[in-house]
């Protein structure tokens, strides 16, 4: 197996505004490196709940925590990554073929998931054992 990227931060664009806040941006090409055809997010979870336990075979991500606080592990073969995102100044691309698992570290975090394509479950490993046979 053939691994192109590695999961990685990407710093996104802050723009302050002392009376009404900040404007995050994440723009195509410029922070998110693919063209995002799905949107969703998580949000209302526990702390300490786990979520993803899977791979994409072909679909990029890119994850924001919009609130709260969230452990993300990775791995690809036998590297392994661990991120922990906190604000949404930052988003973590992660590559096809790239494990991955969502930890909350507290309640009531919001992770905004960008992927680079439409829902489609045959894109999923979701055993973690024909995943790392795979490389």
């Amino acid at each position: 197996m053939t691994i192109l990227s590695e999961p990685h931060l990407i710093q996104l664009q802050s723009i302050p505004d002392q009376e009404r806040g900040v404007l995050g941006v994440a723009e195509c090409d410029t922070h998110v490196p693919f063209k995002v055809e799905r949107i969703f997010y998580q949000y209302d979870m526990p702390a300490k709940v786990q979520r993803g336990g899977h791979a994409h075979i072909k679909q990029e991500q890119f994850l924001i925590a919009m609130s709260g606080m969230l452990k993300i592990q990775t791995q690809q073969g036998k590297n392994e990554w661990l991120f922990t995102l906190k604000n949404p100044t930052a988003g973590l691309f992660i590559p096809a073929m790239t494990w991955v698992t969502i930890e909350t570290i507290c309640a009531g975090s919001i992770c905004l998931v960008l992927t680079s394509g439409k829902y489609i479950e045959n894109d999923y490993i979701r055993d973690y054992e024909k995943f790392t046979n795979a490389f």
